[in-house]
């Protein structure tokens, strides 16, 4: 039951992440109102994000209950393999939004100057796959080091 909860909320988790990412993101000539476009829906996705995250820490925290060394190693190799990746993406992809918009919301003569870290031009930046494969992944390290602390002491 517990493998079927995580799914379901890994799912409305992603999909909340890419709904925002997609549609909820103005581009660089698009009009900025006085709200973030996405800031109901990113209110509604944080509880799903909790949730799945605290499933996520306990799933990596049992997941390498009986499992050989070999396995554990390869397991968290996999895992941080993924940490890096998306990790280099989400860089590369925030550095080429940052140059299309000259500078970031605190830079003078950026195009979304003094709009706030978390405005609707930047949502892509906190609200992307990366993002997600980033905190679940690292969630479920946390929660296999959790695991495997106990397991030696």
């Amino acid at each position: 039951m517990k493998n079927l909860s995580w799914y379901i909320s890994l799912a409305i988790t992603f999909a909340g992440f890419t709904i925002i990412s997609r549609f909820f993101t103005l581009e660089i000539g698009d009009s900025v109102g006085n709200i973030n476009p996405a800031f109901i829906p990113i209110v509604l996705l944080i509880p799903f994000l909790l949730l799945s995250l605290f499933i996520t820490f306990t799933v990596g925290s049992t997941y390498f209950t009986n499992a050989s060394p070999g396995k554990l190693i390869a397991g968290i190799l996999v895992a941080l393999l993924i940490f890096v990746l998306a990790g280099g993406t989400e860089y590369q992809f925030i550095s080429g939004e940052i140059e299309q918009f000259g500078g970031i919301w605190s830079a003078e003569n950026s195009k979304i100057y003094g709009l706030g870290f978390l405005n609707g031009f930047t949502n892509d930046w906190y609200f992307n796959e990366s993002v997600f494969l980033i905190l679940h992944t690292t969630a479920f390290l946390v929660g296999s080091m959790k695991k495997q602390k106990i397991e030696a002491e």
